[in-house]
């Protein structure tokens, strides 16, 4: 979903006139102004000239000036009017600092001249500009001063549109229950004053939070809803986001064409009615969504409109994000020195704006266009840079979630404990003024007994999801542990030292799609068996290339299990692979084999790991301290997981022994659920 702005089309505008009435034409206002009017009714028809000549901004700018001549100096509401229109102008072509300035100067003399309409909207439109260019403190104070104005002036519909905007603003911090119920009440006020254009917009907005909770089926009943009541207005502006709307919605769900679809009725009804307001989040849905086809040159053609608009803007945010996107593109081109000068310029970008997850991104990009240009101490360190931000990221993205889940467990029980208190002091002060209330009692005693079963088994559901952030943040850490890439960096070197290039790049490659298969797939619950097995099978080779092919490995795959739809947990198998190539291949003399089946029984998916070493008590004998960390953690992991399956995970480790009670190897079994895509 886009982030460029925040999420597309949530920001609410007070809708201007951008066309004439049914019961209005420009010719009629024009047959108006050759009549015998007062200064007042003169300037009051150019202003409604101005409103209705948008399209035409020479003529707008001719209509306002016409306004300001003839406005009395004791009706000063048209000036103020004029003043906004320019700013809506201005903002309209994203100039955004010519736009305040209008605004501001009518904010000011609307508060001089007690006008609370106008200042609630003229508030409102600032605060909008400062959300379009990311001035998140200013957008917040510009909001809550429309606000005020808009109660006093009892202005449901501005008020409702504050409702959306705070709603938006929290919905940036990661507060979602509360966004949504800012949306929600936002919905309530437009739907009793039949407002329909920008009930259109709320119903979007609740469908982003919705998205973004992956509760993808209720976000496109919601923005279904949008889009309908779009469909009917009478305006371009719902229509369009309604369109780029539901296209990033198909797009996030990786469904292209249908996101096309959407996206380019949106392109079309842009270029007829020439609306610009929206180009920026246009063209960028359009670029991504092309470059996800493999349609390198459409989407470096959109990405450089986008580029044009955030640089006239000023939008280093937006810079930074098309530079990147267009240095992929480049990549893909094989126009590495673009590519990579590119790529520079929005690493420089990212580095200011502190957006390390883009910083990780553009390194992860530079590491493989230094690998193709032969320059592999820079692809290394630039993977090492990806690697060791992505991990920052990722744990302080944990740390974030496990603290808002302590916030709401702190919350729930001094919630419960006053509960529990005001219900104990209610029934003292009843069993002291009438004790014949003791049947009420006793079922006030029932509800207090049942609040408690509630609010601790809501606790304990909270314990689970801390206990298993932290257990993900330590797998993650085990994954990436800094023996695994010290080895790989002395392998490297090793490679390069004996001039041996070509395995060096081989091997650079595997390891940095390791790294990044590992850190995304370690994020998902559920992946698909195929995504699982790509990964083992790189673990594997990485792990061959540098014990220079001291075993070999063999992976079965029943013909009952489609590797495309089944899923399964991820990285439970990798552990007791690396157990396997370390402490049972590793230490012995002889050829190292491995072998890996997939089989389906009844709901599970078993997987057996074998191999020839020592056998897996003797391997644990040997490195228990080592083996003991990974181990454990994978316990831990299969107990959370566990309680939140109806089908639990099941292990079994053992010995392989021979006829005459030798011992040939180790063999784990994993019994693991699956599902279907």
């Amino acid at each position: 979903m886009l982030k460029y702005f925040g999420l597309l089309g949530v920001l609410s505008l007070i809708t201007i006139s951008q066309g004439f009435s049914q019961n209005t034409t420009k010719d009629s206002l024009l047959n108006e102004l050759q009549q015998n009017l007062d200064n007042y009714s003169r300037a009051s028809v150019y202003l409604r000239l101005a409103k209705g000549s948008f399209s035409d901004s020479s003529a707008t700018l001719q209509y306002l000036d016409s306004v300001e001549r003839f406005t009395p100096k004791d009706k000063m509401e048209l000036t103020v009017e004029s003043s906004i229109a320019r700013g809506q102008l201005y903002s309209q072509f994203l100039l955004f600092e010519k736009s305040n300035s209008y605004y501001k100067n009518a904010a000011a003399v609307s508060a001089r001249q007690g006008f609370s309409k106008l200042s609630a909207k003229v508030n409102f439109l600032l605060a909008y500009n400062y959300s379009t260019t990311s001035n998140v403190d200013l957008a917040k104070a510009s909001f809550l001063t429309a606000k005020l104005y808009a109660e006093k002036a009892k202005d449901t519909l501005v008020i409702s549109m504050i409702l959306n905007n705070l709603g938006y603003l929290l919905e940036n911090e990661g507060r979602l229950d509360s966004s949504i119920y800012y949306y929600v009440l936002a919905t309530k006020f437009l739907n009793e004053e039949n407002h329909k254009d920008q009930l259109a917009q709320g119903y979007n907005n609740i469908g982003y939070v919705y998205q973004t909770q992956q509760e993808n089926e209720l976000a496109l009943e919601y923005f279904k809803k949008g889009y309908d009541l779009a469909k009917q207005s009478t305006g371009v502006r719902p229509l369009v986001y309604a369109n780029i709307t539901l296209g990033d919605y198909f797009s996030e769900l990786g469904q292209y064409d249908s996101a096309l679809f959407y996206l380019e009725k949106a392109l079309k009804i842009r270029q007829e009615k020439n609306f610009v307001e929206a180009d920026y989040y246009l063209f960028v849905s359009l670029g991504h969504v092309y470059l996800n086809k493999n349609d390198f040159s459409k989407s470096e053609e959109f990405f450089l409109q986008a580029l044009d608009i955030f640089i006239r803007v000023e939008d280093e945010q937006g810079i930074a994000d098309a530079r990147y996107n267009l240095a992929r593109i480049k990549f893909h081109f094989n126009q590495l020195d673009e590519a990579q000068a590119s790529a520079t310029a929005a690493l420089q970008i990212a580095k200011e704006l502190k957006d390390r997850t883009l910083v990780a991104d553009i390194y992860d990009l530079q590491s493989q266009i230094y690998e193709k240009l032969g320059r592999y101490t820079q692809a290394f360190n630039a993977l090492k840079s990806h690697v060791e931000i992505f991990k920052e990221v990722n744990q302080e993205n944990k740390s974030k979630q496990i603290a808002e889940i302590q916030t709401k467990y702190e919350t729930e029980k001094k919630e419960a404990e006053i509960a529990t208190l005001s219900q104990q002091a209610t029934i003292q002060n009843l069993e002291l003024e009438q004790k014949n209330l003791a049947i009420l009692i006793g079922g006030v005693m029932v509800l207090l007994i049942g609040g408690f079963v509630f609010f601790n088994n809501r606790q304990k559901s909270m314990k689970t999801q801390q206990s298993q952030m932290e257990l993900e943040q330590r797998f993650l850490r085990s994954q990436l542990n800094p023996h695994f890439i010290s080895n790989a960096l002395l392998a490297v070197q090793n490679f390069m030292l004996k001039n041996q290039s070509e395995t060096a790049v081989t091997y650079l490659s595997k390891f940095a799609k390791l790294m990044r298969e590992t850190l995304e797939n370690s994020r998902k619950e559920f992946i698909p068996l195929e995504d699982e097995l790509e990964m083992l099978t790189n673990f594997m080779d990485v792990h061959k290339m540098r014990l220079n092919n001291s075993f070999e490995y063999e992976i079965h795959v029943s013909d009952q299990i489609d590797p495309e739809v089944d899923t399964i947990p991820p990285m439970f198998v990798q552990p007791f692979v690396e157990n396997a190539i370390e402490h049972g291949i590793t230490p012995s003399d002889g050829k190292g084999k491995i072998e890996l089946k997939f089989e389906k029984e009844e709901e599970y998916i078993s997987i057996v790991i074998k191999d020839n070493g020592g056998g897996y008590i003797q391997s644990t004998t040997a490195s228990k301290d080592h083996q003991s960390l990974s181990t454990t953690i994978i316990r831990e992991r299969m107990e959370v997981f566990n309680k939140t399956l109806k089908r639990k995970i099941q292990l079994i480790l053992a010995d392989v022994k021979g006829a005459d009670g030798k011992t040939l190897g180790a063999q784990v079994e994993l019994k693991v659920p699956y599902r279907y895509i």
